[in-house]
């Protein structure tokens, strides 16, 4: 990536609930989440694990209306120190770490609260090397247990049957986290909202034999979903609501591939998993060029004109 360009990644951002005792937990919004952890204190939010060569660390945080904002931070002390050279020169040096240094990099994250507290938020992530959204929502997670010492009774809830012992309700232990999509690209967007795709074939369940005798063989069996545009939904995310929802009844597939025609003829084909959501050719995601002066490397604080960059992009 050039010094005066950053990638912009979007993803949906969902609030999960779950607990070993209690069925179906009510999940808290994204806002009430980010707050949690905004209300945490700058030294108290670094997280390193056990044996891990990697400490994390959200090092800026700002809310402004709708709007929170963070710097990640990363160390890796598996990296291998660099080299710079002068090769013309015959010059050549290595940057060493000393003990417990690594290297570092860092990303600016944008999210969008949204308007009804059950729908999911819009982030955008600046794209570097080191740093995947598993991490980001997993350094989140064990953050948030620092909050619980403020609020233990919210980490709390009681069963559907209101049971009762002793006079008093019963209330098992929750957790809360948050789960992130791939928000669709403006082309997939474009083609759902027209209704240029003629129809969806989701492959379910594919199972494979191989018997023990000589004559082996391979049998597949598939179950096929062929989903065709309703010309009632024109707003193409209740569309993608709808294909997303129905995979994410089936229980019998590891990845599903959503294959399409659209309207001009072209063929193509949508990956989609239940970690991942949809595959990255179709995530959406925005180039901020010309970026002066350029970026570092890393940052401890917000670069400030990235993130007003990245902010306009959610208008986008």
């Amino acid at each position: 990536m050039k010094p005066t360009e950053r990638s912009i990644y979007f993803y949906d951002l969902l609030p999960k609930a779950g607990s070993a005792e209690l069925e179906n937990p009510k999940p808290i919004s994204v806002a009430k989440f980010l707050k949690l952890i905004g209300e945490i204190e700058k030294k108290n939010r670094k997280q390193s694990r056990a044996n891990s060569v990697r400490t994390y660390e959200i090092s800026d945080w700002k809310e402004e209306g709708n709007l929170v904002a963070f710097l990640f931070r990363m160390t890796d002390r598996s990296v291998a120190d660099p080299y710079f050279s002068d090769i013309e020169k015959d010059e050549r040096r290595k940057a060493a770490k000393v003990e417990r240094e690594g290297q570092e990099s860092s990303s600016h994250v944008v999210i969008q609260l949204p308007e009804n507290p059950v729908d999911p938020a819009i982030m955008l992530i600046e794209r570097t090397s080191g740093i995947t959204i598993p991490r980001v929502l997993m350094v989140l997670k064990l953050l948030l247990k620092k909050a619980k010492i403020k609020e233990p009774e919210l980490f709390k809830q009681p069963p559907l049957d209101g049971a009762v012992v002793d006079g008093k309700p019963v209330m098992h232990d929750v957790n809360y986290w948050l789960d992130a999509e791939g928000h669709i690209s403006d082309q997939l967007a474009e083609d759902l909202n027209k209704g240029s795709i003629s129809e969806i074939e989701l492959i379910t369940k594919r199972h494979r034999e191989e018997p023990f005798d000589q004559d082996a063989y391979l049998v597949n069996e598939e179950s096929i979903v062929v989903l065709k545009v309703n010309k009632k939904h024109q707003g193409y995310k209740d569309k993608f609501k709808k294909i997303t929802g129905l995979l994410e009844e089936q229980k019998d597939f590891e990845k599903a591939r959503i294959r399409f025609v659209t309207a001009g003829g072209t063929t193509g084909n949508i990956d989609w998993d239940e970690e991942n959501g949809i595959s990255e050719q179709y995530l959406k995601k925005e180039l901020i060029k010309n970026i002066q002066p350029p970026m570092e490397s890393s940052y401890e604080v917000f670069r400030k004109d990235l993130l007003i960059n990245m902010r306009l992009l959610i208008k986008i």
